[in-house]
């Protein structure tokens, strides 16, 4: 039997290992156990590609020239600002 969970390959999907949920903002920084600190430490920026219009296209390049940014992260900043618990 093949299988590719995440679990099964040696991977702590879809958290850090060790981490059982993501740090609770009410808890303070002191009263978190070390691997917890560590988990926190570790997180990382994630790559999501998606596929957009020719039109959507031309108009993040446009707005990303006019505001001197790269589209990578004009996209980001667009992101973060409509999803909840962004910025």
């Amino acid at each position: 039997m093949n299988d590719h969970r995440p679990e099964r390959a040696g991977i702590c999907w879809p958290f850090p290992c060790g981490a059982q949920a993501l740090h609770n903002p009410n808890k303070p920084m002191e009263q978190l156990t070390l691997r917890e600190r560590v988990a926190i430490a570790k997180r990382s920026p994630r790559r999501i590609t998606i596929t957009v219009s020719h039109a959507v296209s031309e108009r993040l390049v446009n707005a990303s020239v006019e505001q001197g940014r790269s589209i990578s992260n004009l996209c980001a900043y667009l992101l973060e600002s409509v999803v909840p618990g962004g910025r």
